[in-house]
Protein backbone atom coordinates (compact mmCIF):
# COMPACT_ATOMS: atom_id res chain seq x y z
CA UNK A 1 0.00 0.00 0.00
CA UNK A 2 1.52 3.33 -0.80
CA UNK A 3 1.09 6.88 0.31
CA UNK A 4 -1.90 7.72 -1.77
CA UNK A 5 -3.96 4.10 -1.10
CA UNK A 6 -3.52 4.99 3.21
CA UNK A 7 -6.03 7.77 4.58
CA UNK A 8 -3.91 10.65 5.64
CA UNK A 9 -5.43 11.35 9.10
CA UNK A 10 -3.71 14.08 10.67
CA UNK A 11 -5.13 16.17 12.75
CA UNK A 12 -4.49 19.64 14.77
CA UNK A 13 -5.50 19.64 18.20
CA UNK A 14 -3.43 20.97 20.65
CA UNK A 15 -4.87 19.77 24.28
CA UNK A 16 -4.87 16.78 27.18
CA UNK A 17 -6.54 15.97 29.67
CA UNK A 18 -6.96 18.90 31.32
CA UNK A 19 -8.46 21.04 28.07
CA UNK A 20 -12.03 22.31 28.57
CA UNK A 21 -14.50 20.04 27.02
CA UNK A 22 -16.11 23.15 24.77
CA UNK A 23 -12.30 23.56 23.80
CA UNK A 24 -12.55 19.92 22.33
CA UNK A 25 -16.02 20.50 21.02
CA UNK A 26 -15.06 23.58 19.46
CA UNK A 27 -11.95 21.95 17.49
CA UNK A 28 -14.01 18.96 16.47
CA UNK A 29 -16.53 21.25 14.69
CA UNK A 30 -13.56 23.33 13.19
CA UNK A 31 -11.93 20.56 12.25
CA UNK A 32 -15.20 18.94 10.30
CA UNK A 33 -16.06 22.47 9.08
CA UNK A 34 -12.84 23.63 7.37
CA UNK A 35 -11.66 20.32 5.11
CA UNK A 36 -12.93 19.23 2.03
CA UNK A 37 -15.65 16.80 1.44
CA UNK A 38 -15.08 13.69 0.16
CA UNK A 39 -18.74 12.36 1.26
CA UNK A 40 -20.15 15.42 -0.31
CA UNK A 41 -23.82 14.22 0.80
CA UNK A 42 -22.33 14.34 4.14
CA UNK A 43 -22.02 18.07 3.95
CA UNK A 44 -26.06 18.44 2.66
CA UNK A 45 -27.68 16.12 5.18
CA UNK A 46 -25.33 17.30 8.18
CA UNK A 47 -23.71 20.50 6.86
CA UNK A 48 -20.50 19.53 7.86
CA UNK A 49 -17.85 18.18 5.13
CA UNK A 50 -16.02 14.93 6.33
CA UNK A 51 -12.96 13.82 4.09
CA UNK A 52 -9.95 11.75 4.99
CA UNK A 53 -7.33 14.98 4.96
CA UNK A 54 -8.10 15.51 8.09
CA UNK A 55 -10.00 14.60 11.30
CA UNK A 56 -8.16 11.62 13.04
CA UNK A 57 -6.18 8.37 12.84
CA UNK A 58 -7.73 5.15 11.56
CA UNK A 59 -6.44 2.55 13.16
CA UNK A 60 -7.35 -1.14 13.15
CA UNK A 61 -7.35 -4.05 16.16
CA UNK A 62 -6.41 -7.29 14.02
CA UNK A 63 -8.45 -10.32 14.73
CA UNK A 64 -7.49 -14.23 14.78
CA UNK A 65 -9.15 -17.42 14.74
CA UNK A 66 -8.05 -18.77 18.64
CA UNK A 67 -6.97 -22.10 17.17
CA UNK A 68 -4.38 -21.17 14.96
CA UNK A 69 -3.40 -17.63 15.41
CA UNK A 70 -4.39 -16.38 10.85
CA UNK A 71 -5.63 -13.34 10.39
CA UNK A 72 -9.66 -13.03 9.17
CA UNK A 73 -10.11 -9.37 9.71
CA UNK A 74 -9.81 -5.83 11.56
CA UNK A 75 -11.73 -3.42 13.97
CA UNK A 76 -11.64 -0.12 12.75
CA UNK A 77 -10.79 2.38 15.57
CA UNK A 78 -10.98 6.55 15.49
CA UNK A 79 -7.91 7.78 17.12
CA UNK A 80 -7.24 12.08 17.16
CA UNK A 81 -3.53 12.75 16.73
CA UNK A 82 -1.24 16.02 16.64
CA UNK A 83 2.33 15.24 16.13
CA UNK A 84 3.30 17.50 19.24
CA UNK A 85 0.91 16.21 21.38
CA UNK A 86 0.32 12.77 20.42
CA UNK A 87 -3.42 10.77 20.57
CA UNK A 88 -6.02 12.46 22.20
CA UNK A 89 -8.09 9.75 23.89
CA UNK A 90 -11.28 8.36 22.75
CA UNK A 91 -12.68 8.74 25.98
CA UNK A 92 -11.95 12.59 25.90
CA UNK A 93 -13.21 13.27 22.60
CA UNK A 94 -15.81 10.64 21.74
CA UNK A 95 -18.68 11.41 24.29
CA UNK A 96 -18.33 15.00 23.38
CA UNK A 97 -18.75 14.46 19.50
CA UNK A 98 -22.15 12.40 20.60
CA UNK A 99 -23.48 15.01 22.79
CA UNK A 100 -22.86 17.31 19.86
CA UNK A 101 -24.45 15.31 17.38
CA UNK A 102 -20.77 15.39 15.79
CA UNK A 103 -20.71 11.36 15.84
CA UNK A 104 -23.14 10.92 13.12
CA UNK A 105 -20.47 12.81 10.05
CA UNK A 106 -17.84 11.22 12.42
CA UNK A 107 -19.33 8.14 12.18
CA UNK A 108 -20.00 8.14 8.11
CA UNK A 109 -16.67 9.50 7.73
CA UNK A 110 -14.72 6.35 9.13
CA UNK A 111 -17.32 3.62 7.70
CA UNK A 112 -16.67 5.04 4.08
CA UNK A 113 -12.67 5.05 5.28
CA UNK A 114 -13.22 1.42 5.87
CA UNK A 115 -14.85 0.13 3.16
CA UNK A 116 -12.82 1.85 1.18
CA UNK A 117 -9.73 0.22 2.52
CA UNK A 118 -11.73 -3.03 2.69
CA UNK A 119 -12.32 -2.56 -1.43
CA UNK A 120 -8.61 -1.84 -1.78
CA UNK A 121 -7.53 -4.93 -0.05
CA UNK A 122 -10.65 -6.87 -2.01
CA UNK A 123 -9.23 -5.89 -5.71
CA UNK A 124 -5.42 -7.01 -4.50
CA UNK A 125 -7.09 -10.84 -3.49
CA UNK A 126 -6.55 -10.07 0.23
CA UNK A 127 -10.61 -9.87 0.77
CA UNK A 128 -10.43 -9.14 5.06
CA UNK A 129 -13.71 -8.20 6.81
CA UNK A 130 -13.20 -5.00 8.50
CA UNK A 131 -15.57 -4.18 11.54
CA UNK A 132 -16.88 -0.54 12.39
CA UNK A 133 -18.53 0.98 15.37
CA UNK A 134 -22.22 2.16 15.02
CA UNK A 135 -23.07 5.00 17.66
CA UNK A 136 -26.38 5.06 19.15
CA UNK A 137 -27.00 8.17 17.40
CA UNK A 138 -26.57 6.88 14.35
CA UNK A 139 -28.45 3.64 14.39
CA UNK A 140 -31.60 5.84 15.44
CA UNK A 141 -31.17 8.13 12.59
CA UNK A 142 -34.48 6.97 10.49
CA UNK A 143 -32.02 7.31 7.22
CA UNK A 144 -29.06 5.32 8.84
CA UNK A 145 -29.68 2.30 6.72
CA UNK A 146 -30.28 4.82 3.25
CA UNK A 147 -26.53 6.49 4.40
CA UNK A 148 -24.94 2.83 5.05
CA UNK A 149 -26.54 1.29 1.38
CA UNK A 150 -25.05 4.63 -0.12
CA UNK A 151 -21.53 4.48 1.45
CA UNK A 152 -21.23 1.13 0.28
CA UNK A 153 -22.36 1.60 -3.26
CA UNK A 154 -19.97 4.46 -3.61
CA UNK A 155 -17.19 2.46 -2.28
CA UNK A 156 -17.64 -0.60 -4.62
CA UNK A 157 -17.07 -3.38 -1.59
CA UNK A 158 -18.42 -6.70 -1.44
CA UNK A 159 -20.87 -5.39 1.75
CA UNK A 160 -20.43 -9.45 3.57
CA UNK A 161 -16.64 -7.41 4.27
CA UNK A 162 -18.23 -4.56 6.28
CA UNK A 163 -19.26 -6.00 9.82
CA UNK A 164 -21.08 -2.89 11.75
CA UNK A 165 -21.46 -3.41 15.67
CA UNK A 166 -23.96 -2.07 18.09
CA UNK A 167 -24.46 -2.28 21.75
CA UNK A 168 -27.15 -4.26 23.27
CA UNK A 169 -27.99 -0.63 24.63
CA UNK A 170 -28.60 0.56 21.03
CA UNK A 171 -29.93 -1.87 19.81
CA UNK A 172 -32.77 -2.29 22.70
CA UNK A 173 -33.73 1.61 22.77
CA UNK A 174 -36.25 0.73 19.92
CA UNK A 175 -36.96 -2.65 19.56
CA UNK A 176 -39.02 -2.28 16.11
CA UNK A 177 -36.96 0.20 14.52
CA UNK A 178 -34.05 -1.79 15.14
CA UNK A 179 -35.48 -4.85 13.68
CA UNK A 180 -36.18 -2.99 10.79
CA UNK A 181 -32.86 -1.53 10.24
CA UNK A 182 -31.16 -4.95 11.06
CA UNK A 183 -33.16 -6.77 8.48
CA UNK A 184 -32.63 -3.57 5.80
CA UNK A 185 -28.87 -3.77 6.55
CA UNK A 186 -28.80 -8.04 6.62
CA UNK A 187 -30.76 -8.07 3.10
CA UNK A 188 -27.51 -5.43 1.94
CA UNK A 189 -25.20 -8.34 2.84
CA UNK A 190 -22.99 -6.56 5.74
CA UNK A 191 -22.72 -8.75 8.66
CA UNK A 192 -23.93 -7.52 11.93
CA UNK A 193 -22.46 -7.99 15.39
CA UNK A 194 -23.73 -6.83 19.24
CA UNK A 195 -20.83 -5.55 21.06
CA UNK A 196 -19.98 -5.57 24.66
CA UNK A 197 -22.06 -8.43 24.85
CA UNK A 198 -23.06 -9.23 28.50
CA UNK A 199 -22.93 -5.48 29.57
CA UNK A 200 -26.39 -4.18 29.04
CA UNK A 201 -29.57 -4.10 30.65
CA UNK A 202 -31.73 -6.28 28.04
CA UNK A 203 -33.69 -9.09 27.48
CA UNK A 204 -32.02 -12.16 25.98
CA UNK A 205 -34.97 -12.37 23.69
CA UNK A 206 -33.61 -9.78 20.76
CA UNK A 207 -30.93 -13.02 20.44
CA UNK A 208 -33.35 -14.67 18.46
CA UNK A 209 -35.48 -11.79 17.01
CA UNK A 210 -32.79 -9.58 15.55
CA UNK A 211 -30.88 -11.00 12.23
CA UNK A 212 -26.88 -10.84 13.88
CA UNK A 213 -24.29 -13.10 12.96
CA UNK A 214 -21.86 -12.57 16.00
CA UNK A 215 -21.44 -11.73 19.48
CA UNK A 216 -18.39 -9.97 21.06
CA UNK A 217 -17.74 -10.74 24.62
CA UNK A 218 -16.99 -7.91 26.62
CA UNK A 219 -13.24 -7.10 27.97
CA UNK A 220 -14.84 -7.12 31.66
CA UNK A 221 -15.09 -10.92 31.43
CA UNK A 222 -12.14 -11.62 29.37
CA UNK A 223 -9.67 -10.17 31.73
CA UNK A 224 -10.05 -12.37 34.89
CA UNK A 225 -11.52 -15.55 32.79
CA UNK A 226 -8.10 -17.60 33.70
CA UNK A 227 -8.72 -17.08 37.20
CA UNK A 228 -12.15 -16.04 38.34
CA UNK A 229 -14.50 -19.11 38.20
CA UNK A 230 -17.58 -16.65 37.80
CA UNK A 231 -15.83 -14.92 34.57
CA UNK A 232 -14.84 -18.79 32.98
CA UNK A 233 -18.42 -19.88 33.55
CA UNK A 234 -19.82 -16.22 32.47
CA UNK A 235 -17.34 -16.85 28.74
CA UNK A 236 -18.17 -19.89 28.82
CA UNK A 237 -22.15 -19.57 28.94
CA UNK A 238 -22.03 -16.97 26.59
CA UNK A 239 -19.79 -18.71 24.14
CA UNK A 240 -22.53 -21.49 24.13
CA UNK A 241 -25.47 -19.43 24.14
CA UNK A 242 -24.17 -17.78 21.16
CA UNK A 243 -23.02 -21.19 19.23
CA UNK A 244 -26.76 -22.72 20.28
CA UNK A 245 -28.47 -19.58 18.05
CA UNK A 246 -25.87 -20.00 15.50
CA UNK A 247 -23.58 -17.33 16.01
CA UNK A 248 -20.08 -16.27 16.26
CA UNK A 249 -18.37 -15.32 19.24
CA UNK A 250 -15.58 -12.85 19.67
CA UNK A 251 -13.10 -12.17 22.96
CA UNK A 252 -12.10 -8.86 23.06
CA UNK A 253 -9.27 -7.61 25.47
CA UNK A 254 -7.49 -10.87 24.59
CA UNK A 255 -3.76 -9.70 26.38
CA UNK A 256 -2.13 -13.20 27.94
CA UNK A 257 -1.65 -16.82 27.07
CA UNK A 258 -3.46 -18.07 29.90
CA UNK A 259 -6.56 -15.62 28.93
CA UNK A 260 -6.60 -16.91 24.90
CA UNK A 261 -5.66 -20.76 25.82
CA UNK A 262 -8.96 -20.54 27.80
CA UNK A 263 -10.82 -19.14 25.66
CA UNK A 264 -10.12 -21.70 23.30
CA UNK A 265 -10.88 -24.53 25.00
CA UNK A 266 -14.19 -22.60 25.72
CA UNK A 267 -14.08 -23.08 21.79
CA UNK A 268 -14.38 -19.14 21.24
CA UNK A 269 -14.39 -18.75 17.59
CA UNK A 270 -12.21 -15.47 17.53
CA UNK A 271 -10.18 -13.16 19.29
CA UNK A 272 -8.48 -9.86 19.73
CA UNK A 273 -6.02 -7.76 21.55
CA UNK A 274 -2.97 -7.18 22.61
CA UNK A 275 -1.73 -10.64 23.13
CA UNK A 276 -1.25 -11.01 19.42
CA UNK A 277 -0.90 -6.60 18.42
CA UNK A 278 -1.63 -3.29 20.15
CA UNK A 279 -4.36 -0.82 17.47
CA UNK A 280 -2.40 -0.21 14.39
CA UNK A 281 -2.23 2.26 11.46
CA UNK A 282 -3.61 1.23 8.64
CA UNK A 283 -0.19 1.19 6.96
CA UNK A 284 1.23 -0.93 9.85
CA UNK A 285 -1.80 -3.34 10.14
CA UNK A 286 -1.03 -4.00 6.09
CA UNK A 287 2.57 -4.64 6.65
CA UNK A 288 2.39 -7.12 9.30
CA UNK A 289 -0.53 -8.84 7.55
CA UNK A 290 1.69 -9.09 4.41
CA UNK A 291 4.96 -9.76 6.54
CA UNK A 292 2.94 -12.54 8.76
CA UNK A 293 1.62 -14.14 5.84
CA UNK A 294 -1.66 -14.39 7.56
CA UNK A 295 -0.49 -16.03 10.27
CA UNK A 296 0.30 -14.22 13.44
CA UNK A 297 2.74 -15.46 16.81
CA UNK A 298 1.92 -13.71 20.06
CA UNK A 299 3.07 -10.45 20.48
CA UNK A 300 6.03 -11.16 22.82
CA UNK A 301 6.93 -13.71 20.90
CA UNK A 302 8.05 -11.39 18.03
CA UNK A 303 9.23 -8.85 19.50
CA UNK A 304 11.50 -11.60 21.31
CA UNK A 305 12.77 -12.55 17.83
Amino acid sequence: MNQHDQPNLALGLGCDRNTPATTITQAITEALAQINASLTDVQAVHGLPVSSRALGMLQLVVRELPTDGSIVGFEALLRWQRPEVGLVPPDRFIPLAEESELIVPIGEWVLAQACSLARQWEVNDQPLRVAVNVSAMQFRRRNFVERVGHILGQSGVTPALIELEMTESAVMEDSTRTTEHLQALKAMGVRLAIDDFGTGYSSLAYLKLFPINRLKLDRTFVQDVDHDPNDAAICAAAIGLGHNLGLDVVAEGVETASQYENLARMGCDLIQGYYFSKPLPVCEAKALFLASDGMLRPAEEMVAT
